[in-house]
C-alpha cells in the first residue's frame, strides 16, 4: 500500500534542473558539441548546464545516441 505522503521520486530537489539550458537543444548543436568535445559527455553536460542524465535525455529527443557517434 502507498503512503499519501510519499509522492513520487521525482521531488522538488531533483525536478527542473536543467538551469536554464533549452530544453531542445537541437540535433545539428548537439552534434557540434559532441564533436567540439572530442565525445566526452561530461564536459558536454557541464557547458549546457545539465546533469549527465539529462544530456542523455536530449539525445534520445534528437534520436541519437553517443556510442553511435564514436570514431
Amino acid at each position: 500500500m502507498r503512503s499519501s505522503c510519499g509522492g513520487s521520486r521525482r521531488s522538488a530537489q531533483g525536478a527542473g534542473q536543467d538551469n536554464g539550458a533549452p530544453r531542445d537543444i537541437g540535433r545539428e548543436r548537439l552534434l557540434q558539441l559532441h564533436a567540439d568535445s572530442g565525445g566526452d559527455l561530461k564536459a558536454m553536460a557541464a557547458v549546457l548546464g545539465i546533469s549527465l542524465r539529462a544530456l542523455y535525455k536530449r539525445y534520445r529527443q534528437a534520436g541519437l545516441r553517443p556510442r553511435d557517434l564514436r570514431a
